[in-house]
């Protein structure tokens, strides 16, 4: 018997031991990020990593502060395209967040929406909800997620912090001990980080090998490349065609679903209490001219954004065709030195005093 209670106890302390250890090496690399400011973009520099894992423990950073807020929310285009750090000169009296997801659809933005209605009531009264939206928005689940949830809400309920209620994701603990929870959960977070980097290099070694050995081929990924030089009719086509795979529909056509829980989203921030600015963000002119996508979107959308503007302190604003080609590194991202350009074509929208009813 107490040859049994001394390894078990032995293998307590050892256990300790090296979650102590994973702890202090996880601050050494990955310091508590001392930015009351979320900003999806710099996910990677701290130790959540991703864009999901740092949306669903942001929470009480987000409380640090009395401000009002602002929550941009969205795709990649969303998180490329409004800095936060380029805002706040821009809009003082507001402290604002990115919480874009690259890739996300419309179920995913309401997906984070229902994170954030976890914020007091008072709180959510007085903040700022812009949603960006373009015609990859509206992508229908089954393509996208298949039977799966989507990603923040699969990072979300991984942890076991939250759980889902009607669809819903809520809080199994009080807010005021989710940075506690946080704290006990980094030893786990810097192993998923070092697990990641593992593998990530693996597959760069993979490739590496792969290209040595073939002829190195069109990638796709190349579509994302900030660094290509020039945006050739070559890149155009591989472009638009990874934009049709991406929808998986034929002859740009849409399902209903996403519409629907587009307009239901705006009635979920509305009735919060927070105004909703939503934003068609711009593409460049030579992928309009080419998607058969984005023109049937603009006659899809018109309904659905009107719907939305009747509910009342909602506001729309087109950027779609208010940026020039040279403004964009490739299908949809921004050029770094144009993004403080976008929030400010957004300020006048956001400090309006009478919400817009104007329909399209």
């Amino acid at each position: 018997m107490r040859h049994i209670l001394r390894e078990t106890l032995f293998l307590v302390w050892f256990l300790a031991a090296w979650y102590i250890l994973a702890l202090v090496v996880s601050y050494a690399l990955y310091p508590d990020y001392k930015s009351d400011i979320i900003d999806t973009k710099e996910s990677d520099k701290t130790i959540f990593q991703t864009s999901e894992r740092y949306i669903i423990f942001a929470l009480p950073k987000i409380l640090s502060s009395p401000k009002k807020k602002i929550f941009f929310i969205g795709a990649s285009n969303v998180r490329d395209g409004f800095r936060p750090k380029e805002l706040q000169s821009v809009l003082p009296e507001y402290e604002v967040h990115n919480l874009a997801v690259s890739g996300s659809n419309i179920t995913e933005m309401h997906d984070v929406v229902n994170i954030l209605q976890l914020l007091p009531e008072d709180l959510m009264k007085k903040s700022v909800f812009v949603i960006g939206i373009w015609y990859g928005s509206f992508v229908d689940d089954e393509k996208h997620w298949g039977t799966a949830n989507s990603s923040v809400i699969t990072e979300a309920l991984r942890y076991g912090l939250y759980r889902l209620d009607s669809g819903k994701p809520k809080l199994r603990v009080k807010m005021d001990y989710l940075s506690y929870a946080t704290v006990l959960l980094r030893p786990c977070l810097f192993l998923q980080r070092l697990i990641t980097k593992v593998y990530v290099y693996g597959d760069r070694l993979r490739t590496f090998a792969h290209n040595l050995l073939r002829k190195k081929r069109i990638d796709f990924s190349a579509v994302f490349n900030p660094r290509r030089p020039g945006l050739d009719e070559a890149y155009k086509r591989v472009a638009l065609r990874r934009w049709q795979d991406f929808m998986g529909t034929k002859n740009g056509s849409f399902k209903d679903e996403q519409f629907e829980k587009f307009l239901d989203l705006s009635k979920l921030v509305n009735k919060s209490g927070a105004m909703l600015l939503i934003v068609d963000m711009p593409l460049p002119e030579w992928h309009r001219r080419g998607s058969p996508y984005w023109r049937n979107y603009q006659k899809k959308k018109n309904y659905y954004i009107n719907e939305a503007l009747k509910l009342g302190n909602v506001r729309y604003v087109d950027l779609e065709l208010e940026i020039e080609d040279k403004d964009f590194r490739d299908s949809v991202h921004p050029q770094p030195e144009v993004t403080k350009q976008w929030g400010i074509l957004l300020k006048t929208y956001i400090y309006q005093d009478e919400h817009r009813s104007t329909t399209l």
